[in-house]
């Protein structure tokens, strides 16, 4: 059975009309997990501008670019109803991958799934500090050192960037660590692993998803082969500032590896170097 794409939307609303992203990623089953940065400069696609301008709804315009924004707007932009819709559009559109399912975290959903495991024991690189009560967030208080994360320290750490050099690249980064951890704790223990099927319907109980848990389960069975040691985890290459400009070449380049299994041709200038 092919291994499924699946795009994993975070929500971080903390507050009423809001409704931006705080990660987007496209993970291949059982393979490898490829985030898109959050400020990732993005157009629109046709498709969406037409719905948007039918419904008599806001379209974005960026520096004389009619449709243009920020990826994490996009779920913002799509209005009522078409959140997911757009935002996987959005993925697809930049990744020129087709997308077989989607899941939706929002933040109780994300502390609903940690705490389902158990939590889970992680590394905190730095010590952590953000007080994000204002905006309607946590306030982020963690030190540095292995410490078991339960749901509400686990959003602490995944939120947090205020402190990074990097913001939001070290974000995901620690991000796609903190995912890895978290299978890691699931597939060593067998009392979890026994019920899995239960965990996939928790998953899904609180998340938004188009995945029936029909189809969900079908997958469960080869959990049992999953090595998280081999579970590749990649940011699209770009450049950042105010905005993410991704690059294009490199991005289809990663594409084609992790996704197509075609590996990158080695640079000739680099061989001759080497020679």
């Amino acid at each position: 059975m092919k291994p499924p794409l699946i795009s994993a939307v975070f929500s971080e609303r903390t507050k009423p009309f809001s409704f931006t992203t705080s990660a987007s990623l496209a993970a291949s089953f059982l393979e490898t997990m490829i985030s898109v940065p959050r400020d990732t400069r993005v157009v629109l696609t046709d498709d969406m501008i037409d719905y948007l301008e039918k419904e008599d709804e806001y379209v974005p315009n960026r520096n004389g670019v009619y449709g243009q924004c920020k990826l994490t707007e996009v779920h913002a932009y799509a209005g009522e109803g078409n959140r997911c819709t757009f935002s996987v559009a959005m993925l697809e559109e930049l990744l020129d991958v087709e997308i077989d399912y989607y899941v939706k975290f929002d933040l109780s959903a994300f502390r609903k799934v940690v705490d389902a495991v158990g939590g889970v024991d992680f590394y905190v690189p730095m010590n952590m500090y953000w007080d994000m009560t204002d905006t309607g967030g946590p306030l982020i208080n963690l030190k540095e050192g292995m410490q078991h994360l339960d749901g509400n320290k686990a959003e602490q750490l995944v939120r947090f960037r205020d402190g990074y050099a990097q913001k939001d690249l070290k974000r995901i980064e620690v991000q796609q660590e903190f995912i890895t951890a978290l299978i890691e704790k699931v597939c060593s223990s067998q009392t979890l692993m026994s019920k899995l099927d239960d965990l996939v319907e928790v998953v899904l109980d609180c998340t938004e998803s188009d995945v029936t848990v029909t189809e969900a389960l079908k997958y469960v069975k080869y959990v049992k082969d999953l090595d998280p040691a081999k579970i590749t985890s990649d940011t699209v290459p770009g450049e950042g500032g105010s905005y993410f400009d991704m690059d294009e070449e490199g991005t289809k380049e990663l594409i084609d590896w992790r996704i197509h299994g075609i590996e990158p041709v080695a640079d000739e200038t680099d061989d001759m170097t080497n020679e």
